[in-house]
């Protein structure tokens, strides 16, 4: 997959995303990743194994400044858009409105 700029709208919010893809060095896998630029130049960033499940609390552990509901509407509107590079998602209870 070649880098590129994705905007996803959900939850009232758009996000704009850079996405791409590359090999990791020490086990061979394809991985994905997104930046969510919020500022315009910089922003979190999120990987993980191709077609790996998910689950937003993880994910927001590992990130200081995107909140559940957010990576709840980025991570399904990327499922949704890209169909094979997530498996399944576990949403936390009382969020599945954002999905």
């Amino acid at each position: 997959m070649k880098t590129q700029n994705v905007t996803i709208e959900k939850n009232m919010t758009s996000y704009n995303l850079v996405l791409g893809s590359y090999i990791d060095q020490h086990y061979g896998h394809d991985k994905f990743f997104f930046v969510w630029s919020r500022n315009g130049m910089t922003g979190e960033m999120v990987s993980w194994a191709k077609g790996a499940n998910l689950h937003i609390v993880s994910l927001c552990y590992k990130t200081a400044n995107i909140n559940r509901a957010d990576m709840t509407g980025i991570i399904t509107g990327l499922r949704d858009m890209f169909p094979g590079f997530i498996g399944e998602v576990f949403i936390p209870k009382g969020l599945e409105a954002y999905q």
